[in-house]
């Protein structure tokens, strides 16, 4: 009896759905169609409506693009998702483990493989760092115009921004 394939239906499916699908096209020799952006040649008439114009290469990459789960924002999403989940009142213990773990399973596959012991502690640290600020006005603007609009959250980048908010907080105290 054949498998039914995973249904893409969130991020969190996404690496099951790729290794399904990647298997499917490799075993049917037709990777190579997803995999390597060719060129169509000229077509004389227009392409059917389902193409929406797109070549399998460029839907490929749409979906690697719209589903990867490798981004530091997506992980630290992913670590508050794990960090503030609790147990709900006369929720069974069972279940309510069944929902921490499978929120660590979320976070560990959206970790790159070869991770080490030490990037996930830095990634850790750095998240608490994030998530422990006094949560002032001041503090929330920082996160939200600072930390999340430079895109990266990892420990280099907090260092630096928290310097540069220090400093700028030291030379206005007016803001304070």
């Amino acid at each position: 009896m054949a498998k039914d394939f995973t249904t893409l239906t969130s991020s969190e499916m996404y690496p099951i759905f790729i290794q399904e699908t990647k298997a499917a096209l490799l075993v049917a020799r037709v990777w190579k169609h997803a995999n390597i952006d060719v060129k169509a040649p000229k077509q004389t008439s227009p392409p059917p409506d389902r193409l929406d114009g797109k070549r399998a290469h460029e839907a490929w990459t749409i979906l690697s693009t719209t589903h990867v789960t490798e981004t530091a924002n997506r992980q630290y999403q992913l670590y508050q998702e794990l960090a503030k989940t609790r147990q709900q009142p006369n929720e069974a213990l069972p279940a309510y483990l069944q929902q921490i773990q499978q929120a660590a399973d979320r976070l560990s596959a959206s970790l790159a493989s070869g991770t080490t012991a030490d990037n996930i502690i830095s990634m850790l640290t750095t998240f608490l760092t994030i998530s422990n600020l006094e949560p002032t006005k001041e503090n929330e603007s920082f996160k939200l115009n600072h930390l999340w609009f430079t895109g990266k959250v990892d420990s280099a980048t907090i260092a630096e921004s928290f310097r540069t908010e220090q400093m700028r907080r030291c030379h206005d105290p007016d803001e304070m």
